[in-house]
Formats: structure tokens, C-alpha cells, sequence
């Protein structure tokens, strides 16, 4: 339940489990069958979409 409540998304671990090699790939068999989306890295930072942004002007607290 922690899961489902703090984490939007935990497909990316599948990176990690050698079983996955390729899941990445949003064109790949695997990928499309389950649904996934692109887990290639230079996609890990664009935000959700169902996400308000952060104001970028707002600073970070210390």
C-alpha cells in the first residue's frame, strides 16, 4: 500500500532485473504488451503529465 501512495510509478525498477534486458524500448513487444512507456534515460526527468510543475523561480530550502 506505501507503494501505491508515494510512489507514482515503479516500472523503472525493472531496469534493474536482468529478466527485463530491453524493456526500455517503448517500440519493443514486452514493453507495448505491458504498457510501460519509455524508460530510456534521457526521458527520467520529464515530469508526469497528470503533475503540476514546479515553479521553476520558487528556489530549494537548505
Amino acid at each position: 500500500m506505501c507503494s501505491e501512495v508515494f510512489f507514482q510509478d515503479t516500472d523503472v525498477l525493472m531496469l534493474y532485473n536482468s529478466r527485463f534486458d530491453g524493456i526500455e524500448d517503448p517500440d519493443g513487444d514486452a514493453n507495448q504488451l505491458m504498457a510501460i512507456g519509455d524508460l530510456r534515460g534521457a526521458v527520467w526527468f520529464e515530469p508526469f503529465l497528470n503533475v503540476q510543475a514546479r515553479d521553476p523561480h520558487r528556489g530549494f530550502r537548505r
